[in-house]
């Protein structure tokens, strides 16, 4: 980031993607709280320099030592007893000047799966964060049981084989719209000339477990493709819940102005949740609220 996007960061506020912080007392605590949720996000960046006026309003307020706060920054960032894992090299903490002050860039990439939870202190289970929207939220533990789960198996949650599960499982109309959405990207793509098992596995839907031999829907394939009776299935072992509601409206006494839920209505899969059914009775702009799968 240099000094013209800097300043069209501080037009556009926080975000997702980017915090603002003071320090003028040195590196705040909070820096490492939004350290840990980018890193265990989609990663962000952290500006030490910048001072918050209002809930929209920013301000270059400069740091009194750059290079003190740069040195303090890297002294904790590889201290294991303050936070678990260093992402960063030399090129991801820069000084920026801007007109005759000085303010500390931090771009914090996201963890890989082997390396999440990215976490302070001794204790993942208290540490964790995760960034939504433009705030820093601690990971309640279930949370960060996934990810300790996910980092330490071979092959991600989602890849996992639901041996009981096939092709019967799948949601044809599903699949067959996101074939059609394929093929309008590249119309002589060669997965477009498999049949429809193969063209599921390969992209990633459907799976055999080399070792063993057992194969079958992926949890991903399930939750993307999958009619609704058979996520529902408590044998898949998966936790799903869809809602969406549109919080569009400027009245506080109007909870939401549209929502689309799992009501019967519709096959709730992750595909027609997103796209819409081929009525278009789904599939509206505004918030999605909550979608859990675990």
């Amino acid at each position: 980031m240099n000094a013209d996007q800097l300043l069209e960061a501080l037009s556009l506020s926080e975000d997702f993607e980017i915090e603002f912080k003071s320090a003028r007392g040195g590196v705040p605590r909070s820096l490492w709280e939004s350290y840990c949720a980018f890193a265990n996000t989609d990663g962000g960046v952290i500006v030490l320099g910048v001072k918050q006026h209002s809930s929209n309003r920013f301000e270059i307020q400069g740091l009194e030592d750059a290079e003190k706060v740069r040195q303090d920054f890297w002294n904790n960032v590889n201290n294991r007893s303050h936070v678990s894992h260093n992402l960063l090299g030399n090129e991801d903490v820069r000084i920026v000047k801007f007109n005759s002050d000085q303010v500390l860039v931090v771009n914090v990439p996201r963890a890989g799966r082997f390396e999440r939870p990215i976490y302070l202190g001794p204790n993942p289970l208290t540490g964790t964060y995760r960034r939504y929207h433009e705030g820093d939220y601690r990971c309640d533990e279930n949370e960060v049981r996934r990810m300790i789960s996910d980092s330490d198996d071979q092959t991600s949650a989602d890849s996992r084989v639901l041996s009981k599960f096939g092709i019967s499982d799948v949601h044809v109309e599903s699949l067959q719209a996101y074939r059609n959405r394929f093929r309008s990207r590249d119309a002589i793509h060669p997965w477009l000339e498999l049949d429809v098992l193969d063209f599921l596995r390969k992209l990633g839907g459907f799976r055999q477990v080399r070792d063993s031999g057992e194969e079958g829907l992926t949890v991903a394939g399930l939750l993307m493709f999958g009619k609704e009776e058979s996520i529902r299935d408590p044998s898949s072992n998966v936790s799903f819940q869809l809602d969406f509601r549109d919080r569009r409206s400027d009245d506080p006494k109007v909870r939401w102005v549209d929502r689309v839920w799992q009501d019967g209505s519709w096959n709730a899969n992750l595909f027609q949740f997103f796209f819409g059914s081929s009525d278009e009775s789904v599939g509206k702009t505004g918030q999605i609220d909550c979608v859990r799968a675990t």
